[in-house]
C-alpha cells in the first residue's frame, strides 16, 4: 500500500524515509519505491547486491566476461 500515513488533522507525514530490500533479484517495490521519492520521501535500498546472490546470478557473471574483454579466465573478475 502506497498511500501515505499521516496523524492529526495537520496530515503531518508520519514517516520521512522508507527502507526496502530492492535489488536485481527483488523488484517488486519499484513502484512504492518511486511513488514515495516523488512524494518527497528518501529512500534506504537494503540488500542493495542480495547480500552477494546478485553477484552469482548467471546473466551478471555472462555480462561480466563480456565486459572484461575475450573471456579468458584470468580476466574475469569473480567473486571468489
Amino acid at each position: 500500500d502506497t498511500q501515505q500515513q499521516t496523524v492529526g488533522p495537520q496530515k503531518i507525514r508520519l514517516f520521512d524515509s522508507v527502507q526496502c530490500t530492492y535489488n536485481i533479484l527483488e523488484q517488486r517495490p519499484a513502484q512504492a519505491l518511486m511513488e514515495a521519492r516523488a512524494a518527497g520521501m528518501d529512500v534506504i535500498i537494503k540488500e542493495g547486491l542480495a547480500n552477494g546472490r546478485a553477484l552469482r546470478h548467471p546473466t551478471l557473471l555472462e555480462v561480466s566476461r563480456t565486459m572484461m574483454g575475450d573471456g579468458d579466465d584470468d580476466d574475469f573478475c569473480s567473486p571468489d
